[in-house]
């Protein structure tokens, strides 16, 4: 920069240049892209006035940023203050309008850049701030020598204040955006901490689960092994009485225990993606149903009860360990409710076959039914509908167990006749 243009730009340069720059920076509006808002009042200015450009612009300390530079080139760019008309707009609040700059050029400008636009006429209103800072410009320009009336510049600063007008918008928008950002970063942040505070809580949780499942196991088996030698070694009948009503307590509760730690595992699991899945068959479920009935062998016998297995020629994709699960807890309720019905013969009925929706396992009793009144509820955590030393989670684990393996569970049930329950699970083809 030569000396004369230093001098030039000394010559714009206002009183109050540092508060300018300060509130001109808060609009953040500097090196931003075009906006359409913007756009359309500079075309509007050059349409109003029959003007070969229309122009919306911003003056930093050093430079003019053109925003918007309708019918021109130098939208988005910028230039020296001392090379833009612009740069006088700023220095005082009425309108600047160069009439001729052919005849009349403006000695505070670089005449040489002026003269290669080739510009003839200027016509700029000033871009106040709220807080009355001049930060840029709204102008029409044109290559020819043209009047302009006192009625023209009122239309030009209307125009300006339109423009202002969209400027506090925009800014009022930056400003609740950013403050939107800073309260979701913090909510994030959030939680952050409480996923952390969550993975720790849920690793105490298992920790106390293992040790307290594995604490009451220990003493539950060897109070099994006690009252298994008490039955050998005691003839008292009434002592054997209540060993034998002590055993009963003791499956409850190691049963109850077992239910507990199912029920636990299955709120962890989230997505019925993450089972481990096998291919299971006939023989599986064959195996599964030995083991389940060797299980409740004494409960059968003691009833008396006929069990009836079918099994068509299956193959599923499924956890082994939920299936068998599913099976055991139908299958243990259909013991457990059968009562001695004079004139009937008990008889649990377990079939397995290949539908179109899927393959279909049925569990069904000629037992004591379920009451119509609690047909509602039967899948609810802990609900028992009678005095049974039922834990009332073995439906609820069934239902759950179902659902996370993609299938369903319905049943039918006629109080003081039978209950059947009917799952379809899908095949995973």
């Amino acid at each position: 920069m030569n000396i004369g243009e230093v001098e030039l730009e000394k010559e714009l340069i206002p009183h109050n240049e540092a508060t300018r720059i300060e509130a001109l920076r808060n609009y953040a509006i500097l090196d931003s892209p075009s906006e359409e808002m913007f756009r359309n009042l500079a075309e509007t200015a050059a349409l109003i006035f029959n003007a070969s450009i229309g122009m919306i612009s911003f003056i930093d300390s050093d430079r003019v940023f053109f925003k918007e530079n309708y019918g021109g080139e130098l939208t988005g760019r910028s230039i020296k203050r001392s090379h833009s008309l612009c740069s006088m707009v700023v220095l005082q609040d009425n309108p600047t309008v160069f009439k001729d700059l052919h005849s009349n050029p403006c000695h505070s400008i670089n005449p040489s850049f002026i003269k290669q636009i080739g510009l003839g006429f200027y016509a700029g209103v000033p871009l106040k701030s709220k807080d009355g800072h001049n930060i840029g410009v709204i102008a029409i320009a044109d290559y020819e020598a043209r009047d302009f009336s006192e009625k023209d510049e009122r239309i030009l600063q209307n125009l300006g204040k339109m423009a202002m007008f969209e400027m506090e918008l925009r800014l009022f928008s930056f400003t609740e955006l950013h403050k939107l950002n800073s309260k979701v970063r913090a909510q994030y942040h959030e939680l952050i901490f409480t996923q952390s505070e969550l993975e720790k809580s849920q690793k105490e949780l298992d920790n106390f689960l293992y040790r307290a499942s594995h604490d009451l196991k220990g003493p539950l088996s060897t109070m099994a092994g006690l009252l298994n030698l008490a039955h050998q070694e005691l003839t008292d009948t009434m002592a054997l009485s209540y060993m034998e009503k002590l055993s009963i307590v003791s499956v409850n509760m190691n049963e109850a225990l077992s239910k507990l730690v199912v029920i636990y595992s299955l709120l962890r699991e989230n997505q019925s993606s993450n089972l481990h899945r096998t291919i299971l068959n006939k023989s599986n479920l064959e195996e599964m149903l030995d083991l389940i009935f060797l299980n409740t062998k004494r409960k059968i016998d003691l009833k008396n009860i006929q069990v009836n297995i079918a099994l068509e020629d299956v193959q599923f994709e499924a956890n082994q360990q939920h299936v068998q699960l599913i099976l055991s807890n139908c299958i243990e309720n259909a013991v457990h409710f059968h009562k001695k019905i004079a004139g009937r013969k008990p008889i649990i009925d377990v079939e397995v076959k290949n539908t179109s929706n899927g393959v279909m396992l049925k569990i069904s009793d000629n037992g004591e039914g379920i009451p119509t009144e609690h047909h509602d509820r039967i899948f609810e955590l802990f609900f028992r509908g009678n005095n049974s030393a039922r834990s009332g989670m073995g439906l609820y684990i069934v239902k759950k167990l179902v659902e996370k393996s993609g299938g369903a569970i319905h049943f039918n049930s006629e109080y003081g006749h039978f209950t059947e329950f009917i799952i379809t699970l899908p095949t995973g083809e």
